[in-house]
């Protein structure tokens, strides 16, 4: 098994309080300087921000691998209909101003999918367009799946206050991703029980109270 680092750039994108393109470029090229090349997003970070941010600042002019999602646009919306991931896709690649991602991961379907025969075909031709390298599937934490579409990855939930995902998905695929191995930032030491996230935070409406504690 060959073990690899990358940087999740979800906490980049405004939701989880406000970044300017400023602190996001240093932090890329930290990264990038740093040996750190591959890069997981979706569509949905920030409405865009990270796409877009990613386009204007590099112009597909850099030593980057990137992973990316569909089935979240950029509203926030769920759609796994196949004319809306095709766009999906599209539009990334346009404001990423790249022509082919490495992984394509299927964002956290549930059971808005009943038959992921068409999804899985849709996959097959993407590859063969050369727009994506890999498929894969991003589970939603703790949904049980009764069935596994033919990808050649999964992505999944995992650190020390959730291994329930590791347990079901370590051996179901030649290659796993762990994905919040912060929890969040709860795992990241610098909370305490009188931590205030900023109303642009989308922890602030789960990480408080009780569940702060």
């Amino acid at each position: 098994m060959k073990d690899k680092i990358i940087i999740g750039l979800w906490p980049l994108s405004g939701d989880f309080g406000k970044i300017d393109i400023y602190d996001f470029e240093k932090t890329l090229d930290f990264c990038l300087t740093s040996g750190l090349n591959i890069f997981d997003l979706a569509p949905n970070y920030g409405n865009g921000f990270v796409e877009d941010s990613i386009g204007e600042v590099y112009e597909g002019k850099m030593p980057m691998v990137i992973n990316t999602k569909f089935g979240n646009n950029r509203s926030g919306k769920k759609d796994f209909s196949i004319s809306s991931l095709r766009k999906s896709l599209e539009t990334s690649l346009t404001k990423l101003k790249i022509d082919r991602v490495n992984t394509l991961f299927l964002h956290n379907p549930r059971d808005e999918i009943s038959d992921y025969g068409p999804i899985e075909n849709l996959m097959s031709d993407l590859k063969k367009e050369k727009l994506i390298k890999f498929s894969g599937l991003s589970v939603a934490k703790g949904f049980n799946y009764n069935y596994l579409p033919n990808f050649d990855s999964i992505q999944f939930d995992c650190n020390l206050l959730f291994l329930e995902d590791l347990f079901k998905y370590q051996n179901a695929y030649s290659t796993s991703y762990v994905r919040s191995p912060l929890a969040s930032g709860i795992l990241s030491g610098k909370l305490t029980r009188k931590s205030v996230f900023s109303k642009e935070d989308h922890r602030s409406e789960w990480i408080c109270g009780e569940r702060l504690s």
